[in-house]
């Protein structure tokens, strides 16, 4: 989300960076009371649409770093997920957002995101996952292994996954809760 604009594209070039910066005012005031295990990396990953928004941070997690397949993170703290999900087509001011802790979980059915409620520690979300891969710039050899957080839309129910990647850690095929 932050970083220079490509000066490679025909047109004019514009001389300055995208700054995160009005998410993250807006962010660090709702995180900073939260029990939470490790302070959070920043910028986050923001994914924005008419019918969610999700922003991810990661946590500042040795093991996140140190770990060398998906199975050394199972049960590791990930980060914190900032959540809306629209009940019809669009967000509205009745769609309340969830600040959730996520973590990963091997079940018999496979991979999971375990999620707690920060705001409410008694409630628990289940994410299904239906990829969970290790990989050196998953898309193609030498992409820098941050953040990243996208959508794919799908003709059935759920009408849209999540994907996610934590440095080496990649995670498709969320499906979100409502």
């Amino acid at each position: 989300m932050s970083g220079p604009f490509p000066n490679d594209l025909p047109g004019q070039l514009i001389d300055r960076e995208l700054r995160p910066t009005p998410i993250e005012e807006v962010l660090k005031p709702v995180y900073q009371n939260l029990k939470k295990p490790f302070e959070v990396e920043w910028p986050p990953a923001v994914l924005l649409r008419p019918e969610v928004s999700a922003i991810f941070n990661a946590y500042q997690n040795p093991r996140l770093r140190e770990a060398r397949q998906p199975d050394d993170l199972l049960g590791t703290p990930l980060g914190i997920v900032y959540l809306r999900t629209a009940n019809g087509a669009k967000l509205t001011k009745a769609d309340a957002a969830r600040v959730i802790e996520v973590e990963l979980a091997r079940e018999e059915s496979g991979y999971v995101l375990l999620g707690k409620n920060l705001r409410n520690p008694s409630e628990t979300l289940r994410f299904p996952v239906r990829e969970v891969a290790w990989c050196d710039g998953c898309w193609h050899p030498g992409m820098p292994t941050e953040i990243h957080l996208g959508i794919e839309d799908e003709l059935e129910d759920p009408p849209y996954l999540f994907y996610l990647q934590i440095n080496n850690l990649l995670l498709g095929g969320i499906a979100p809760k409502k």
